[in-house]
């Protein structure tokens, strides 16, 4: 998990050494953003804007770290069904040979799941931030988020954070049945915030 967090902070600098005046902005989904979460605690100010993607408050309590299926199974039988409204998301992740299955705790192993949690501190920029989650995402949630976007407030200092949750949305909300929705909402809110 360090590495990868480190290769994203590495690939961070040479875009913005090779882009100078360029705005950079970081978007994390799921893990990825929960990754983007722990490097804008080091180095908000790299970044011009960050938008988080399917994330939640990085605490055992606001934190599904278990079977995040478990809502959504009696809808198909690929348990891929908690990704999306769109069957053939589903179909498409399991055909996958990239993808698998895998609780945090199994995948990572004790240390690094325990890395993955933390709250938002004082940061060393005042960035603009989009939090956007489906209204039935189980990795978090709205109660999870709104925490979040509050904490990022509160503690980080930031002052323009905004929180998008889809009615019915589940975690992969980019190939959720109203992805021209969401997209172009991406696009509107970068064009507002990223100069």
């Amino acid at each position: 998990m360090r590495a990868a967090i480190a290769a994203v902070q590495q690939l961070s600098s040479i875009i913005r050494d090779e882009n100078p005046g360029v705005p950079l902005v970081l978007f994390g989904h799921s893990l990825g953003s929960l990754f983007a979460q722990k490097i804008i605690g080091t180095d908000a100010a790299l970044y011009s804007a960050v938008i988080l993607s399917a994330t939640a408050y990085r605490t055992l309590t606001d934190m599904n770290g278990g079977d995040l299926n478990a809502r959504h199974k009696h809808l198909g039988t690929t348990g891929h069904e908690w990704l999306s409204r769109d069957p053939e998301v589903w179909a498409a992740f399991a055909a996958d040979p990239l993808t698998f299955d895998a609780t945090v705790l199994k995948l990572f192993g004790l240390a690094d799941t325990l890395r993955l949690l933390g709250t938002p501190k004082k940061l060393d920029a005042d960035l603009p931030m989009l939090i956007m989650i489906g209204e039935e995402d189980p990795l978090g949630g709205p109660a999870s988020i709104r925490k979040l976007a509050e904490a990022y407030e509160k503690r980080g200092g930031l002052t323009d954070v905004t929180v998008t949750v889809y009615p019915g949305g589940r975690h992969e909300m980019l190939n959720e049945t109203n992805h021209d929705e969401v997209r172009a909402d991406i696009v509107a809110w970068l064009d507002a915030h990223v100069r």
